[in-house]
C-alpha cells in the first residue's frame, strides 16, 4: 500500500493478519480530526457492542488526534467495554499511569515487533518509535516491575467490565 503523507495510520490484527487502514481514514496532524469529531464519535459508536475490550492511546499523548481518538473512545465505550489506554513512550511526558500490566511470552514480543514493523507511516523519516529493539527493551522493563521476562503496561481509561460468558 503506498504511503499517504498527511494521513494517519491503523493497524488491526487478528491472529498473525495485519492490516494497513492507512487509506481509509481522516487526515492527520491538521486539525481534520478536531473538524470531524462527531464523525470518529459515530464510527466508533457503530463498533461499540462488537467489543469488550478497547485499547487506544492515553488522553495525556501529546499528538492532537491520539487525543481526540481517545476522548470519543472514552464517551462511546464507557459503558460497553473496558477500556484501556496503550503506552506509547515518544508522546508521552510523564501522564501515562501504568495501572494494567499483561505478562507477555517471548513469542508474544516477537510477534509485536513483526506486526509492528508492518506499519509503513512510522517507518518514514527516521521515525524511531517502533523500533524492534526500543519495543523490546520496553517490554523487558514493564515485565521487571511485575517479576516477568517481558510485560505490557495499560492505563485505565474507563470502567474494568467483567461480565460473565454468555451462552
Amino acid at each position: 500500500m503506498p504511503f499517504h503523507p498527511n494521513r494517519s495510520a491503523a493497524l488491526t490484527a487478528t491472529g498473525a493478519l495485519v492490516t494497513d487502514l492507512t487509506d481509509r481514514l481522516l487526515g492527520a496532524c491538521n486539525g481534520e480530526f478536531d473538524r470531524e469529531r462527531a464523525y470518529v464519535y459515530a464510527t466508533m459508536e457503530t463498533l461499540r457492542d462488537r467489543f469488550d475490550l478497547v485499547i487506544t492511546h492515553s488522553l495525556s499523548d501529546t499528538n492532537q488526534d491520539h487525543q481526540r481518538v481517545a476522548q470519543e473512545a472514552t464517551r462511546a465505550f464507557k459503558a460497553h467495554a473496558t477500556l484501556l489506554a496503550g503506552e506509547f513512550p515518544n508522546n508521552d511526558l510523564g501522564g501515562f499511569r501504568a495501572q494494567v500490566y499483561v505478562p507477555l511470552e517471548e513469542c508474544d514480543v516477537v510477534s509485536k515487533t513483526a506486526m509492528l514493523a508492518r506499519y509503513e507511516s512510522q517507518k518514514r523519516f527516521g521515525r524511531p518509535y517502533l523500533d524492534g529493539e526500543l519495543v523490546r527493551a520496553q517490554a523487558k522493563a514493564r515485565g521487571a516491575q511485575v517479576r516477568e521476562p517481558f510485560a505490557e503496561a495499560f492505563e485505565v481509561l474507563g470502567r474494568l467490565i467483567f461480565r460473565n460468558e454468555r451462552p
